[in-house]
């Protein structure tokens, strides 16, 4: 039901920017299933994290945090943008959440479950 190599560049984008954007502390990644239609697949790390207002623009192309800018100034600001338009062109849908700047952030995304 996806393009399982496009969904593979997916994860290792979110599971990348967990590991470059988190100088100390822990990565998590989990699944689960929503409603028997959907699998959700979390990647919670303790790093940067964002702003509330950095959540409205976060996948938007060339975008990047001020606390993105801070700690690695090089990026392009088109990983998320990427990873959304691959989640979404396979039927799912990308979230993202974080207590504020320095708190941590939580990457999920789901996708269909074959019946």
């Amino acid at each position: 039901m996806c393009d399982i190599k496009k969904i593979n560049s997916a994860i290792y984008n979110l599971l990348d920017n967990a590991v470059f954007y988190t100088k100390e502390g822990t990565i998590t990644i989990f699944y689960e299933l929503v409603d028997n239609k959907f699998v959700k697949v979390n990647i919670n790390d303790t790093g940067i994290g964002f702003s509330e207002a950095d959540k409205e623009k976060i996948s938007q192309k060339f975008y990047r945090s001020k606390n993105a800018l801070l700690s690695h100034p090089d990026g392009s600001g088109l990983g998320l943008y990427i990873v959304r338009n691959i989640i979404e062109n396979n039927g799912g849908k990308l979230f993202y959440q974080s207590d504020g700047e320095g708190q941590g952030s939580t990457f999920s995304f789901t996708l269909p479950v074959s019946k």
